[in-house]
């Protein structure tokens, strides 16, 4: 079913997205910044906001492929490496 293909690739992207968003986050606050603190301020805002929206994406997505009895876990295919 091309609906369910594509909806599971939605959910692989979107984890990867979070899982990604996450480590940038972490090397962020991690790294010592040239930036202004109030500049860093506003970054540190944005990406907090970026983090809450794919994580409100993706369960989103997740919701979904539940509802249309899916599996989304590791007995799904990975559709992304």
């Amino acid at each position: 079913m091309p609906q369910i293909d594509m909806l599971l690739d939605a959910i692989a992207k979107a984890r990867k997205l979070v899982s990604d968003l996450e480590r940038q986050q972490a090397e962020l606050e991690a790294s010592p910044s040239l930036l202004p603190s109030e500049k860093l301020e506003e970054g540190r805002a944005a990406f907090d906001h970026a983090i809450v929206s794919a994580r409100r994406m993706l369960a989103a997505l997740e919701g979904a492929a539940a509802a249309a009895e899916v599996p989304t876990t590791s007995d799904a295919p990975d559709r992304i490496r």
